[in-house]
C-alpha cells in the first residue's frame, strides 16, 4: 500500500503528470458544455425542452441539482423540478403528468438571442421585442412576447391591474423571472 502512494507521488510529480491526473479526472456526462447552455429561445431553455419528460432533465442536469416540489398553483397540487445550482434556484420545471408544460427561469446566467434576462428592463425588452400584451396572474404583472411564447415577470406591484398598460409600464421597471411555455 505504501509502495503504490509513493509510485503514484513520484508520477503525479513527472512530467507526464498532466495526462495521468486527466485519466483520474471524472466527467459528468449530465452536465451542458456547449455555448448554448444558457440560451432560451422558443420552447426551450439551453438543452430542455417543452415537452420532455421529467426523465429527461436528468440527462440535462446533475442529479442532486434536481429536487421535487408543489407549487400549490391557486391552491392545487402543482407538482415542478426544482434546478438548483451554486446554492440558488436556477431554473423550475412544471410539470402536466411526467410532461413538462413550462419553465420558470430565476437565474441571470440565461438570456435571450438578444441578450434579454433577469435584470433586464422593460425597455430593453420593448427595444428587442414587440410586447403582444400585459398578463395578471399569482399576484404578478407579465409582458408577453408572442414570438418567443414567453412571459416576462416584471418587478411591479399591480394596485389595479386594470390600469397597467404597455405606455404606462416605466422604461426602468427590471425582469424578475422569465416564463417559457
Amino acid at each position: 500500500m505504501v509502495y503504490l502512494i509513493v509510485i503514484l507521488s513520484m508520477l503525479l510529480n513527472s512530467s507526464s503528470a498532466l495526462e495521468i491526473q486527466g485519466a483520474f479526472e471524472i466527467q459528468s456526462p449530465n452536465v451542458q458544455q456547449d455555448s448554448t447552455q444558457y440560451l432560451i429561445a422558443k420552447g426551450q431553455v439551453g438543452d430542455l425542452r417543452i415537452g420532455h419528460s421529467a426523465d429527461e432533465l436528468y440527462s440535462i442536469f446533475e442529479y442532486d441539482q434536481i429536487e421535487l416540489v408543489d407549487l400549490f398553483l391557486e391552491g392545487f397540487y402543482s407538482p415542478a423540478l426544482k434546478i438548483v445550482d451554486q446554492g440558488r434556484i436556477s431554473l423550475v420545471a412544471e410539470l402536466n403528468c411526467d410532461k413538462i408544460y413550462r419553465v420558470r427561469v430565476y437565474s441571470e446566467r440565461y438570456h435571450t438571442e438578444r441578450d434579454i434576462r433577469i435584470g433586464s428592463t422593460f425597455d430593453d425588452l420593448r427595444s428587442h421585442y414587440t410586447i403582444n400584451e400585459i398578463l395578471y396572474g399569482e399576484g404578478s404583472v407579465y409582458a408577453y412576447v408572442d414570438d418567443l411564447n414567453m412571459s416576462f415577470e416584471l418587478d411591479l406591484i399591480p394596485t389595479d391591474s386594470y390600469q397597467i398598460t404597455i405606455e404606462n409600464i416605466p422604461d426602468g421597471t427590471r425582469i424578475s423571472t422569465i416564463l417559457v411555455l
